[in-house]
């Protein structure tokens, strides 16, 4: 599956498209095909380091988006 991700603060104008694996949903879940995407500005500001507690709390690099 490929995904949007950031790797590590930095620009907005660099965001990495990542490769990772496709999990199977659980007897609980669904599984949704995306078409499409888009970035938001508090994509754009996570990306850039402007973001603090609670949004960045559990971050983990790769992080990915969405």
């Amino acid at each position: 599956m490929k995904t949007i991700a950031i790797n590590q603060y930095g620009s907005a104008d660099e965001f990495t498209m990542v490769d990772m694996p496709t999990t199977e949903p659980q007897a609980d879940e669904v599984q949704v095909a995306i078409h499409a995407f888009s970035l938001n500005p508090m994509d754009i500001a996570g990306r850039m380091g402007a973001l603090s507690s609670p949004f960045t709390d559990l971050w983990a690099f790769p992080l990915v988006l969405g």
